[in-house]
């Protein structure tokens, strides 16, 4: 089974590194990302992030002054259509602290965690090997 038919009718929630990936490249990955272009493509699957994920992936943009990709990143995540955004609420801050507590995650990877809950997520794409999430949540690698 391939990484496109695992998240086919699922609720995923998006790690930040998975739009990096999708928006600038990586060679190595781009067996898996051409999946989850084509899962994004068909809309097979409902998905999702945090407004967390804007912020942590216009930084390098803001820093060299790269117009461009922060337009590209902007129009992708919010205006495709291809995703919901998910914004960070008191609720969810809670939660985040709380799974820190228990998993012992590092306070942006608790609050990723804790948006996908709030969304229903019963999948966490992401590429970062020591994220942790619920037991009824899969965490799926690129």
């Amino acid at each position: 089974m391939g990484l496109r038919d695992e998240l086919k009718g699922k609720r995923v929630y998006f790690d930040a590194n998975i739009f990096i990936y999708l928006m600038e490249g990586f060679p190595a990955f781009e067996p898996s990302l051409h999946e989850i272009r084509d899962s994004i493509y068909h809309g097979e699957s409902h998905i999702c992030t945090s407004d967390l994920t804007l912020c942590e992936v216009l930084v390098p943009a803001f820093r060299t002054n790269n117009t461009k990709l922060l337009t590209l990143y902007r129009r992708f995540i919010e205006d495709s259509g291809a995703f919901e955004l998910i914004p960070t609420t008191r609720e969810i801050y809670i939660r985040a602290s709380l799974l820190r507590a228990q998993l012992g995650l590092k306070t942006p990877d608790a609050i990723h965690v804790s948006s996908a809950i709030d969304f229903g997520c019963n999948v966490f794409l992401t590429n970062d090997k020591l994220l942790k999430a619920p037991k009824n949540m899969d965490i799926l690698h690129i």
